[in-house]
């Protein structure tokens, strides 16, 4: 049985941004489970742990513009439909849910 990677599980996921996106969502989503699942607790600290390992990011995504920065991780997360990953973990159906933040605290965050 062949496991599907992070990637493929949500690669599918609607992007809710405008035409001007300068990241691919694929990225921000992969970067931001890797740095949680290695300590990061905050947006800072994502973009910390990105431009850490940049060159093995690289080796997985595209980044065509580089590494987000943490104002860009606020505003995509504040924009998410915090369901959508649910939807795609394979754990869902269990009972287990990826903990996404919510968009007001995300929006908070960002000033609004």
């Amino acid at each position: 049985m062949r496991t599907a990677n992070i990637i493929d599980h949500f690669a599918s996921m609607p992007d809710p941004r405008e035409d001007n996106r300068r990241h691919n969502l694929i990225d921000i989503l992969f970067i931001v489970i890797c740095a949680t699942m290695c300590g990061a607790e905050k947006w800072e600290d994502v973009e910390t742990f990105a431009k850490a390992k940049e060159r093995r990011l690289g080796k997985y995504l595209d980044l065509p513009r580089g590494i987000p920065s943490h104002d860009t991780f606020v505003r995509v997360f504040a924009k998410l439909d915090p369901e959508a990953p649910n939807e795609r973990y394979p754990g869902a159906a269990d009972g287990k849910r990826v903990g996404v933040e919510s968009r007001t605290d995300a929006r908070r965050a960002a000033g609004g």
